[in-house]
């Protein structure tokens, strides 16, 4: 799937999204990963939302994040209640949505410059 990329030239906007990669700035990433505005992808190491550890998504992974978007597959998959718990003590606003609408979302966030961070599982 092809994206629209950002105005902004500094921003890392998903250019593509194909099965179990990403494409930013000409560069392939495969597997999950974090995607942050100003730096490159950081690997997640997980491969399903089952495997989600909430309680990672602390001030050191997120920064000035306002807002996570977990993408969760091919399809919309809920963490389990305690997981989102964790979200809603600590005051991190999050959405979660699959994947490919994750990248079209995360390009959208980038060209309005918002402070928002990624969490991305391909398909």
């Amino acid at each position: 799937m092809k994206l629209s990329v950002t105005e902004n030239s500094t921003a890392w906007s998903i250019s593509t999204y194909s099965e179990g990669e990403f494409t930013l700035r000409g560069q392939s990433f495969a597997g999950s990963h974090f995607f942050y505005p100003q730096k490159a992808p950081q690997p997640w190491g997980i491969s399903t939302v089952s495997e989600l550890d909430t309680r990672i998504f602390g001030p050191e992974l997120t920064g000035d994040a306002e807002m996570i978007i977990l993408g969760t597959g091919s399809t919309l998959i809920f963490p389990d209640d305690e997981q989102l718990k964790f979200f809603y003590e600590n005051n991190i606003g999050f959405e979660i949505m699959d994947t490919a609408a994750a990248c079209r979302t995360w390009n959208i966030l980038l060209s309005e410059d918002r402070k928002v961070m990624a969490a991305l599982i391909p398909v």
